[in-house]
């Protein structure tokens, strides 16, 4: 059969979100990419044929954890094109995306059969096109394995491992059966008119009590948000001597489901419909790369040195290949990767991301995750971008003396990898003087409305410290007369200073008779600026009101109370309390004297674009925008200057659900919608350069022909929805 062939810089196995952000963050630094995909659909395992959760709030215990950089992209994308919010949609808008990028080519229903190698280099990937049987060679400078299950790397012939290693856990003994059958598929429930009976047949040889708990207790979660509809069913049993096929257990569980249940009553007028295909549960192919990720690796307290990626994860701690969260334990902090781990050991053009990089195999789980997979496959992009563009190997890109330049290119798209940072020395900005139209001091100056009012007996107030004493400290709450609460403030800890830490003051207080204020006085010297912490408990109930537009970085948090289903193993008995949409979450009302600094337009010339132990970015006073709110910028001497880069508000507290969900709005209500950009040069003449009037980044890149100023002004004139402007950093580039 004749085989044509296509020629590319970069050929992308895989379209689930990790192929599709390298694509477009290879595509975007000029490079030509073919995208290969073996479905009709974009997705992987967040489309429609896996169905697995697109994000997880609370992975790790800072509270603006999301990550930034290209995937800010992603959740707008979500909110506008998918109002449905189906797994469909979710495709849609991941292909609509794709299109949008004139560089990548596109090639669905194309899965990859063989490759082809010579003396340690890939020369080509031969595909076969699903539907038309065509066979076509892939032939790139440079290859990155996205499939999920190391399937180019497998069929490449490189060296690796797959499977389980039961001496992962060291001499820790862990249960599992030697032989276990393992299978997953989606099946479709739908209302009927009748009573309907339900007898299992002779062929199927699978009882659904046999199976997993963990695969059991996720099918009963599903089954209580709605009888009806799409649910997942995963097996992992006692192995039969042929393999167990969707359709067995389909019916097993619907045997079940009619017959032995507790919801057979509510069974009895619902049908089965529909069954899927098997969803693979095979194995994940490790290939060897020039470093092995262990599970130490992944826990690992301090900072690693030439780290590529920075993400949340969960640690697996048995070996079930069930998708239960409550078997992972929670992290207090992201991880860290290096990117010898993207690199295969044997072919020098091939690169790794996911859970088919250079892993054990409970890290390659954790390395699963969609935000996880899709980090790494970035940076494995931008590594193939710098070796293509200096002329060397992806490995040499990594050593030192060049790893600064990777992490710095990182940078520049607002990708977190690593916990310390890196001071970006290109940056213009850090020697200018900032000045603001306005600036808020605290939540008594934007917020108005009660959103809503929380119940509890015990939380935790966070707000942001940036001076270095505090005289007193006043709590808006609803109790009952001469109530006492025991109140305790801690410093913060850890990651971000994100944890309470060491406590710093102690008192009881009671509030006085009519009166819903929580008084105390403090007279207290700071010596670590950053993220505090009010604890705060009472013998009897009491109410936190929280208020709409919310200001980042006060955050009530309640205690846990019971147990939650489907929430990892947590480091902390309590939980923020967060905005579930594009909205900004709610705040309570606290008051601190001195008034606090935080917000000032000095944040714009840091090295900050994202919260970290202090929120770092400018907010004005609320506003209507009737009249703009503005920046100003000016340095010392003349500049020359031919790029601005501008980091928005995407509210980082926000997490996507599990699942699609239909949301109103179309981006996020903190973010900059239209603003104009003036600039002055020596002769005090003022120049508007840029009109940005539909603004939907959170990260705003204008290039132009170079100029020498003076200062530089940054006009707001709207936003996506609050009633306030918040930037978090201004970058000028030579």
């Amino acid at each position: 059969m004749k085989v044509s062939s296509e020629r590319a810089d970069l050929v992308v196995v895989g379209g689930g979100l990790a192929g599709i952000c390298a694509a477009i963050t290879a595509a975007r630094e000029d490079q030509l990419v073919h995208l290969v995909e073996k479905k009709s659909l974009l997705g992987g395992r967040i489309g429609p044929n896996h169905r697995q959760p697109i994000d997880q709030s609370n992975l790790i215990p800072q509270v603006y954890q999301r990550e930034s950089g290209i995937l800010n992209e992603v959740w707008p994308l979500f909110f506008k094109s998918n109002k449905e919010g189906t797994y469909l949609g979710i495709s849609r808008a991941l292909r609509d995306w794709v299109e949008a990028e004139n560089k990548i080519k596109l090639f669905l229903n194309t899965e990859v059969e063989e490759v082809k190698t010579a003396s340690g280099i890939i020369n080509s990937v031969i595909s076969r096109d699903n539907l038309t049987n065509e066979r076509t060679s892939f032939v790139g400078k440079y290859y990155l394995d996205c499939t999920g299950i190391g399937r180019l790397a497998e069929l490449s012939g490189s060296d690796g491992e797959k499977g389980v290693d039961l001496n992962e856990f060291g001499d820790v003994a862990r249960d599992i059966p030697l032989k276990t059958s393992r299978v997953a598929c989606l099946i479709q429930i739908a209302e009927g008119k009748d009573d309907y009976s339900f007898s299992l047949p002779d062929w199927v040889r699978l009882k659904w009590e046999e199976n997993h708990l963990s695969a059991r207790l996720n099918l009963m979660e599903s089954l209580e948000r709605s009888p009806t509809g799409v649910h997942l069913l995963e097996w992992e049993g006692p192995a039969t001597t042929n393999e167990v096929e969707a359709s067995e257990l389909a019916f097993c569980a619907w045997d079940f489901l009619k017959n032995r249940s507790s919801f057979r009553k509510v069974f009895k007028k619902l049908r089965l419909v529909t069954i899927s295909d098997e969803i693979s549960t095979k194995p994940v192919f490790r290939a060897n790369g020039l470093h092995r990720v262990s599970l130490d690796d992944l826990q690992h307290s301090e900072s690693v040195d030439g780290a590529v990626v920075l993400a949340r994860t969960l640690l697996r701690e048995d070996f079930s290949m069930v998708s239960r969260v409550e078997e992972k334990k929670l992290l207090p902090h992201p991880v860290e990767i290096k990117p010898q781990c993207l690199i295969s050991s044997d072919f020098k053009n091939l690169l790794l991301a996911g859970s088919s990089a250079s892993c054990s195999e409970l890290s390659s789980r954790s390395l699963s995750m969609p935000v996880v997979a899709a980090q790494m496959a970035i940076s494995s992009a931008i590594t193939i971008v710098s070796a293509v563009s200096q002329n060397r190997l992806p490995k040499t890109i990594c050593k030192e003396g060049y790893i600064d330049g990777l992490q710095s290119k990182l940078g520049r798209l607002n990708q977190l990898f690593s916990r310390d940072g890196k001071e970006d020395t290109d940056n213009l900005s850090i020697g200018a003087n900032a000045t603001a139209s306005s600036t808020v001091m605290g939540p008594s100056d934007c917020l108005s409305d009660i959103e809503q009012k929380i119940k509890t007996a015990h939380c935790l107030i966070q707000f942001p410290v940036g001076s270095s004493f505090l005289e007193n400290l006043s709590l808006e709450l609803m109790g009952q007369n001469h109530q006492v609460f025991s109140v305790k403030l801690m410093e913060g800890s850890g990651y971000h200073h994100s944890l309470p830490g060491n406590c710093i003051f102690v008192d009881n207080v009671k509030i006085a008779s009519g009166v819903n204020q929580l008084e105390i006085n403090l007279a207290l010297p700071i010596k670590n600026k950053g993220w505090h912490f009010l604890e705060i408990h009472s013998n009897t109930d009491f109410v936190i009101p929280l208020y709409e537009r919310g200001l980042v970085g006060y955050v009530l948090h309640d205690k846990k109370r019971g147990f939650y289903l489907n929430q990892a193993k947590s480091i902390t008995e309590f939980y923020p309390v967060l905005t579930t949409s594009p909205k900004v979450s709610p705040s309570p009302m606290i008051t601190l004297s001195p008034a606090p600094k935080d917000y000032e337009a000095g944040n714009l010339v840091n090295n900050y674009f994202r919260p970290n132990h202090l929120p770092q970015l400018w907010v004005s006073k609320p506003t209507n925008f009737k009249y703009s709110e503005f920046v100003d910028l000016e340095w010392k001497q003349p500049i020359e200057i031919s790029r601005i880069e501008i980091s928005f508000d995407p509210s980082y507290d926000f997490i996507y659900s599990g699942k699609p969900k239909s949301f109103e709005e179309d981006n996020f209500s903190s973010l900059v919608r239209e603003y104009k950009i003036y600039i002055t040069k020596e002769n005090q003449a003022s120049e508007m350069i840029i009109h940005q009037k539909e603004n939907s980044l959170a990260l705003a890149v204008h290039c132009f022909d170079p100029m020498e100023i003076k200062s530089l002004e940054l006009e707001i004139l709207s936003t996506h929805g609050l009633n306030r402007a918040q930037v978090y950093q201004i970058r000028t580039y030579a």
